[in-house]
């Protein structure tokens, strides 16, 4: 090249550096292309080529201090001041079972957290599980255990098979029987489980064929011979049993026992087992009596007595001890009964009586209105006024009563009894409307009694007898004895009292009439 074309070159470019830096200078021509740096917090925005600034510096902005972190700006990171620190709250965990215990701290503030101090676990608490045996029913288990604070399966029961039914059990109840008893054959029942009771398929023989079954039949009427519809109730064979007298022992009876629907119950009596050798009233003007004792299969005794009417051939209950041994007749299952001629004691009767089936021919003959009474007994205690007694009743209303006790002994105090309030002596008066210092009492009277006669003047002495404090007392009094009618007398009375608090005062008053 040569030194010419040089010259020229390096001419051209000190002009064009003359005219760029001339052009920047000229404010009047601003044909600058800035190229801005963003404002930050020192310094606002600025041109990196002709420095010129535009606005203002951004200043800080401050994140505050956290608890690991002093005050610093988001921009520039700029710290000031410290860290706040970590506020820990403390909680403790206990060890359990399986698991080990510790304690946790958080920062309040923050949400950090970090764990110390631990502590080993406690291990499981065992706990047998007794083992179950099985029976024919239920399965078994064997013995296992588990943790009593947990609660986990430690060592796992195993169910072990039911047994197999043992049927050789004989229990004697209606909820195993099969067939009952009858003339030919005893009652048959069901075999039971010896393990649950249970009720086999197979059946045993239990007691003796029936001595009697009770059926149900109607009167005929003696003129006509038709048959009416008032129904009695017997059993269908004579009752084997023994009598004796003062000359024999131990001989032959036969016996009947009717029930009717006139609430009669009638007793025949066979001597020698022979039916024409029964027992009847000889007099055509008197009645024979008869002592009868009834016993049950449980104890349970009625002492009641028989009439056999002049001319007659049966016993009939008296009325008075007929709901007695009705009783008796349709609660057991047995009965023993002893019959005494009352007239020849030495003349005595026994058999027994199987009351089998009495209710259900009873039930299945009843009217639709009617029922077999279900009776409860209670003991009602005798006092002073009544005797006490044994009380019998249905649910329907009927009832009867047994085993009367005497009356109790009268509690007198002041000469009249505490319990029932009888006046003991002869003459007495009766208060109503009681006041003591002008207030009415409660009871709204009281007794008062004396000792003396009436004079032919019919003045009283009277001693009165009161628990209150009262000064003064007012009532009317009603006086009667079992010779005179009675008489009323308003009384107002000064009390005075002893060391025992009774009135010691005596007051007259002659009765005038009501």
């Amino acid at each position: 090249m040569n030194k010419h074309k040089y010259f020229f070159i390096l001419t051209l470019l000190f002009i064009a550096v003359i005219f760029t830096l001339s052009a920047c200078n000229d404010e009047s021509s601003k044909v600058c292309q800035h190229q801005w740096i963003e404002a930050d917090c020192h310094y606002p925005k600025t041109c990196r080529i002709c420095q010129v600034t535009d606005g203002e510096a951004l200043g800080h902005s401050f994140i505050e201090a956290t608890c690991t972190e002093p005050k610093t700006c988001a921009r520039c990171n700029l710290k000031e001041g410290n860290a706040l620190g970590h506020n820990y709250r403390r909680v403790e965990t206990a060890p359990t079972c399986t698991e080990q215990g510790y304690t946790t701290h958080t920062c309040g503030v923050c949400g950090d957290t970090k764990v110390d101090t631990y502590i080993e676990s406690t291990g499981h608490t065992e706990v047998v599980d007794k083992a179950v045996v099985p029976t024919c029913t239920t399965t078994g288990l064997t013995e296992g255990k588990h943790c009593n604070v947990c609660g986990e399966i430690l060592v796992a029961q195993i169910e072990i098979e039911t047994k197999p039914h043992n049927f050789t059990g004989k229990i004697i109840s209606n909820e195993y029987l099969c067939s009952a008893a009858t003339n030919n054959s005893p009652a048959k029942y069901y075999y039971s489980c010896q393990i649950c009771k249970e009720k086999g398929v197979e059946t045993f023989e239990y007691g003796s064929p029936l001595l009697n079954v009770w059926y149900y039949d109607y009167y005929v009427d003696y003129q006509f011979g038709y048959e009416t519809d008032e129904w009695y109730i017997k059993t269908t064979e004579l009752i084997d049993g023994t009598f004796e007298n003062s000359a024999s022992e131990n001989l032959s009876l036969f016996a009947e026992v009717l029930y009717d629907c006139n609430d009669e119950i009638s007793i025949f009596l066979y001597q020698y087992a022979d039916i024409d050798y029964i027992v009847k009233n000889g007099s055509s003007s008197y009645k024979d009596y008869y002592k009868i004792v009834i016993r049950n299969e449980n104890g349970q005794t009625c002492e009641a007595r028989g009439q056999m009417w002049p001319g007659g051939d049966r016993i009939y209950i008296i009325d008075t001890y007929q709901d007695e041994v009705y009783y008796l007749m349709t609660t057991s299952d047995n009965l023993q009964f002893f019959i005494q001629d009352e007239f020849f004691p030495t003349t005595q009767y026994r058999f027994n009586v199987d009351m089998n089936n009495f209710n259900d021919v009873l039930d299945e003959i009843l009217p639709e209105d009617e029922h077999i009474h279900s009776y409860t007994t209670s003991i009602v205690e005798s006092t002073c006024l009544e005797n006490g007694y044994k009380l019998y009743s249905c649910e329907c209303g009927d009832y009867f009563c047994t085993d009367f006790t005497p009356l109790k002994e009268h509690n007198i105090e002041h000469g009249i009894c505490t319990e029932c309030e009888t006046v003991t002596d002869t003459y007495y008066a009766l208060a109503y409307y009681v006041k003591c210092n002008g207030t009415e009492q409660e009871n709204g009277k009281f007794y008062i009694t004396f000792k003396e006669e009436y004079s032919s003047t019919k003045t009283f002495t009277y001693y009165i007898y009161t628990d209150s404090n009262a000064a003064t007392v007012s009532f009317y009094m009603l006086e009667s004895d079992s010779s005179s009618s009675p008489s009323v007398t308003l009384i107002t009375l000064n009390l005075n009292y002893d060391d025992n608090h009774e009135v010691i005062m005596e007051f007259h008053t002659s009765a005038g009439s009501s």
